[in-house]
């Protein structure tokens, strides 16, 4: 007797490419302000991926907001906009701002994930945020991860995305607050790092500042770069060349050692004046 054939299977049902933000948005507490930073590659599907700019700025009825976010790339602009929208129409009151938040965390993870529970991982929206908000001479960061917002730490810094297990080990180390025209460099060395480490983090980076005056500061892609190549070498000096001195057995003859530091100084001084260079072209 003939076995009739086994029906074959039909095509296997795929999701439409997604916008991606497999990203790293990093935030710093600076002395005079918010700094957040964003690279700018999005992925689009497992072969391709665009540019976009991750940060967005409004001033909203009494408060200037600054955000980045990581995950769903449409999901992330269409809560971005309810955000924008909700404290255009409300002048919310600082001890307000928490649950205000709060609450669009807890709507959007009800309405927008939490359908997708059971479904495959890749399928299921991610939503993550730095939110920065300025208001009466104040500037705070708020974290939005899942389906609650956080008050980060006065003074402290936070990252969200892909990269933040590697950003969370350099920002452990930096437990300082400093000006924003301070603090821009040890931004972009951090996300320079990132980038060069973590697969799905890359392009150029945008760095914007919200100061507790409500002013905002985003630095050119050029100035973005010379600071880039100025973290790298100064990294590689200290990496391969004055430590090695430094660190020379005991037995070393001293005058050897006083030669090269003498000489490190001089170095050190180049590296200053490079510094100030960076900043007497427009930032």
């Amino acid at each position: 007797m003939i076995k009739p054939p086994k029906p074959s299977p039909g095509p296997k049902s795929k999701r439409l490419p997604e916008r991606k933000r497999m990203t790293i948005v990093a935030g710093f507490s600076c002395a005079d302000g918010i700094m957040l930073c964003a690279d700018t590659e999005e992925t689009i599907s497992d072969t391709n991926k665009s540019s976009t700019e991750k940060l967005q700025t409004v001033t909203a009825g009494n408060v200037n907001i600054l955000l980045g976010g990581a995950g769903s790339g449409d999901l992330i602009d269409f809560v971005s906009s309810q955000i924008f929208a909700d404290f255009a129409s409300n002048d919310y009151m600082w001890e307000q701002i928490p649950t205000v938040l709060n609450a669009h965390a807890k709507r959007v993870f009800n309405e927008h994930i939490r359908p997708y529970r059971g479904f495959p991982p890749n399928w299921i929206p991610e939503l993550n945020f730095l939110i920065a908000i300025q208001s009466m001479n104040r500037c705070r960061l708020f974290k939005w991860t899942n389906n609650f917002v956080s008050l980060v730490s006065q003074y402290r810094h936070d990252s969200i995305g892909i990269g933040t297990v590697q950003s969370r080990v350099m920002m452990n180390e930096m437990q300082f607050s400093v000006p924003s025209e301070q603090m821009v460099f040890y931004a972009t060395r951090l996300m320079q790092k990132v980038k060069s480490q973590v697969v799905g983090c890359g392009g150029k980076t945008d760095i914007m500042v919200l100061k507790n005056d409500g002013m905002r500061h985003l630095f050119s892609t050029e100035f973005i770069e010379r600071m880039e190549k100025f973290a790298i070498d100064l990294d590689q000096y200290f990496l391969t060349g004055l430590d090695i001195h430094i660190t020379a057995p005991p037995g070393t003859a001293a005058k050897e050692i006083e030669f090269v530091l003498k000489d490190s100084v001089n170095l050190l001084k180049q590296f200053r004046n490079r510094y100030v260079e960076l900043w007497a072209e427009p930032t």
